[in-house]
């Protein structure tokens, strides 16, 4: 996978839930899936954890994270030293996973298959994920049409998937049923600093370069004023995927 200096940004500033909806969307999730001890849980771009540390120690399922950001990774594991969460953290590649085939009964990315080449990273988490398992994905969708020139500056990225996009190319993946668990909304910048407010992390880990984190919160500013003023055009969908 490509250097993103979106993810980067992201690193930089330790966020631990970037992705739309907020960790409120996160939990509520996680809730559905029933998962338990028995549960093998891969978090796909985990980032700094808080995901996996919170499936870890609320359902007590056997959850892994990886990322191919070495800073989120040490960052993740931080966290899990701090909150005392039995993960394991390591870093790879989304397109070429470390897992043999069938390994996970729950594949889960959150705002991650946006930034690889789609259909094949699909492809990979098809291949680890269990028959009878599934991969869940809450990815942002285009609802109308949106600037491509602000979405690679940005972003980094050429385009947004419409909601059926995204149901198609799970279809084309394999998957033997392909569900949308949220229907697309408007994107609410509003409802992003309630969810902040509602569900605040505590353990969240800034880079020492102070320099650079405040360049990067500058950026993050013009990400959240982009966002509010297309936010008619965006929304976000879940994607539940049985294999």
């Amino acid at each position: 996978m490509m250097t993103n200096s979106y993810l980067n940004m992201l690193a930089l500033i330790g966020e631990g839930s970037a992705h739309p909806g907020g960790f409120s969307a996160t939990a509520q999730l996680l809730e559905r899936l029933q998962l338990n001890e028995n549960t093998k849980l891969l978090d796909v771009g985990c980032g700094t954890g808080r995901t996996a540390c919170y499936a870890a120690q609320t359902y007590n399922c056997q959850v892994t994270g990886i990322d191919t950001q070495s800073i989120m990774i040490e960052k993740a594991k931080q966290r899990a030293r701090a909150v005392g969460a039995d993960v394991r953290f390591l870093r790879g590649n989304a397109l070429h996973m470390p897992f043999r085939d069938n390994r996970f009964d729950v594949v889960m990315a959150e705002s991650v298959t946006l930034f690889t080449p789609i259909r094949r990273a699909i492809k990979e988490y098809y291949r680890i994920t269990k028959p009878g398992g599934r991969t869940i994905n809450l990815e942002l969708c285009k609802i109308r049409t949106i600037p491509k020139t602000m979405l690679n500056s940005l972003f980094g990225i050429k385009q947004i998937p419409t909601v059926s996009a995204w149901k198609r190319n799970y279809e084309l993946a394999g998957y033997r049923e392909v569900s949308v668990l949220h229907q697309p909304i408007s994107f609410s910048y509003d409802n992003m600093i309630e969810n902040e407010m509602k569900y605040p992390d505590h353990f969240r880990i800034e880079s020492d370069d102070l320099q650079r984190v405040e360049k990067v919160k500058e950026k993050m500013k013009q990400v959240s004023f982009f966002l509010h003023e297309h936010a008619e055009r965006l929304g976000y969908t879940i994607i539940d995927a049985k294999k």
